[in-house]
């Protein structure tokens, strides 16, 4: 019982640290926290536009991504990065309402959401270092319903976690 009541203290103190970890962030983000906090969905980004997966909002996902080079980015990344040993995916979101969006992600990498052709600026952005939940959100005012494309390139790993969530 006292090996078992230790090991419910040592968890408890690692989970505090790591929710004081994830102070940094300019806004609130326990949706994007509690996400984080869960298991992740296994899904595996497209190396183009027609490949692309179909992610949903409010879900944490494992996105597999492939070596930058054999990935074609339906649109440019707004910000030019270094090709050499990055990764990089595309995956599809369908959105039934226009509004503001997170992209939240584990890993620093740069991300862009393009609708029909075209990238659409970030309204804001955060970020901790020391969150081992998300360490980077990106915000987006979603125009309108439908189809958007969410891209990632100049990822270190070959696979990040990420999540969209609505914001409330």
């Amino acid at each position: 019982m006292r090996k078992f009541l230790i090991a419910c203290v040592v968890a408890l103190a690692a989970h505090a640290a790591s929710a004081a970890d994830c102070e940094g962030f300019r806004w609130p983000v326990a949706a994007e926290l509690k996400l984080f906090a869960s298991p992740a969905a296994a899904a595996v980004a497209g190396r183009d536009e027609a490949t692309a997966a179909e992610l949903q909002t409010g879900r944490l996902y494992r996105l597999a991504l492939a070596e930058q080079e054999s990935v074609h980015l339906p649109v440019a990344p707004s910000k030019k990065m270094l090709t050499d040993g990055a990764y990089a995916g595309v995956v599809r979101l369908n959105l039934a309402a226009a509004g503001r969006y997170r992209v939240a992600l584990d890993e620093h990498l740069w991300v862009d959401v393009v609708h029909g052709g075209t990238l659409l600026e970030s309204a804001d952005f955060s970020g901790s270092e020391d969150c081992d939940g998300p360490r980077k959100i990106v915000e987006y005012a979603i125009p309108a319903p439908g189809e958007y494309l969410v891209q990632v390139s100049a990822a270190g790993q070959p696979a990040v976690r990420v999540a969209i969530t609505a914001v409330p």
